[in-house]
C-alpha cells in the first residue's frame, strides 16, 4: 500500500512541479456526471473538488465508488505537455519502481474521435511484469486544455474485456473533451 500511495503521490508532485501557469482552471467536478461515471464505475457517488494545490492552479475532483476513487486532475495546462507525457507520469502509480523494464509493458492507447488529443492506459496487475496493481488513467486534451482521470483500482472496469474498457474510457474522454470548451 505504501508503495502504491507514494507512486500517486509522486505522480502528482511531478504534475504539480511542471506547472506552467493558467488564469481559469476548469472546475473538475463538472467535467463528468455522475451518471457518466457510474457507467464506468457502478455504485459512483457525487464528486467532491479537492482545492489541495488551488495556489498552484491545480484542482481535483474526486468521486468514491464501491471498491475504490476516480480522481480527475484539472488546471495544469502547459502547451508543451502532451497527453502521452502525462499519461506516462501517472502511470508511475501502477508500476514497480524497482523494475527499470515494467514501464515498457504498459500499453497507452491513442483514444481516436475524442478531445484534439486522448490516451488511455489499462493495466492488470501483473507482477512478473512489474505493474503492481489495476490501473485506469484517461489524458484527454482540448485547446490549450489538458486534464487526467486516474483509478487505482479501476473496480468493476477492468474485469471487461480490454476493448470494451477502453470505448468506455473514449465515452468518458468525448463528455470530458465537450465540457473543456
Amino acid at each position: 500500500m505504501k508503495t502504491r500511495s507514494l507512486g500517486l503521490l509522486t505522480g502528482l508532485a511531478v504534475l504539480t512541479s511542471t506547472y506552467v501557469g493558467n488564469a481559469q482552471t476548469p472546475e473538475p467536478c463538472a467535467l463528468l456526471t455522475v451518471g457518466e461515471l457510474q457507467a464506468a464505475f457502478p455504485g459512483s457517488k457525487p464528486g467532491r473538488t479537492i482545492r489541495t494545490w488551488e495556489k498552484q492552479g491545480i484542482l481535483r475532483c474526486e468521486w468514491i465508488f464501491n471498491t475504490g476513487r476516480v480522481v480527475l486532475v484539472a488546471g495544469a495546462d502547459s502547451a508543451d505537455d502532451t497527453p502521452i507525457d502525462e499519461a506516462k507520469t501517472f502511470m508511475v502509480s501502477f508500476v514497480d519502481p524497482l523494475r527499470p523494464d515494467a514501464e515498457r509493458h504498459v500499453r497507452f492507447e491513442t483514444l481516436s474521435g475524442v478531445g484534439d488529443k486522448a490516451v488511455a492506459v489499462l493495466e492488470r496487475e501483473d507482477p512478473a511484469k512489474g505493474i503492481t496493481q489495476n490501473g485506469a488513467l484517461l489524458v484527454v486534451r482540448r485547446g490549450q486544455r489538458q486534464v487526467s482521470l486516474m483509478s487505482v483500482p479501476p473496480g468493476d472496469l477492468i474485469r471487461r474485456e480490454r476493448a470494451d474498457a477502453l470505448k468506455v474510457l473514449a465515452e468518458l474522454g468525448k463528455a470530458i473533451a465537450k465540457r473543456l470548451g
